[in-house]
């Protein structure tokens, strides 16, 4: 066991009691909390958050997509997104020798990972607790989705000209955060409410009683 000399007893009993007492989140990243945390920091760091650019279903229906991406040169950061998320795919942004937007040259291959839409969402929330640099992008994104019922935006019908420029507002609030942009976020944004949790199992009694020939009881 990890940590544990030889001639120490390891204790698995107590252990696996100890962690059956903690409260589980309920449909959490494949990664687990821990999982979460190192996503989050990555993201942090290497990350973007927003709005994509501007999409049409029809001239009446104007909408931004949520979207979390992480560009690296390491492809074995991506390789951990994938692992933790169970989403996304690996793909090769640039290779040695390119120019970026800039005019800069690659010196070695770069690597993307991206989600959109729901699935981008959904990590965004589990996530959302753990980030720093860019969790204001995350509460943007949050509330230009649940605003609108969690969807990319969908009317039978006209949007009405208020949606659209909320939607657009909540664009460009995404822009000028990413862009360093020193802005207010209204007061009316909202916090991501916690997700729900599992109770924990209650420990009754730790001695164990070794009986080969109990009489019956009503116990359940």
């Amino acid at each position: 066991y990890k940590g544990i000399d030889g001639g120490n007893l390891m204790l698995m009993p107590h252990r696996i009691a100890i962690a059956l007492q903690a409260e589980t989140v309920e449909d959490p990243l494949p990664g687990g909390e821990r999982g979460a945390i190192w996503l989050a920091a990555l993201v942090d760091g290497e990350g973007s958050i927003g709005l994509g650019g501007k999409r049409q279903r029809e001239e009446w229906n104007e909408y931004y997509a949520p979207y979390l991406a992480v560009g690296v040169t390491d492809r074995i950061l991506l390789e951990e997104c994938v692992r933790i998320t169970g989403l996304g795919n690996i793909v090769i942004k640039a290779e040695p020798g390119e120019k970026d937007k800039r005019g800069v040259v690659n010196r070695r291959r770069y690597f993307g990972w991206r989600l959109d839409s729901a699935k981008a969402l959904w990590v965004i929330e589990r996530i959302y607790p753990y980030l720093l640099a860019k969790k204001r992008q995350a509460l943007v994104v949050w509330n230009a989705a649940k605003l609108n019922g969690g969807r990319a935006g969908r009317y039978e019908g006209k949007v009405p000209e208020a949606e659209m420029e909320r939607r657009r507002f909540m664009h460009q609030l995404c822009k000028d955060l990413n862009q360093r942009r020193e802005i207010d976020l209204p007061s009316s944004l909202i916090e991501p409410p916690p997700l729900p949790r599992k109770p924990a199992w209650i420990v009754r009694q730790d001695l164990v009683w070794s009986k080969p020939n109990p009489m019956p009881e009503s116990v359940n």
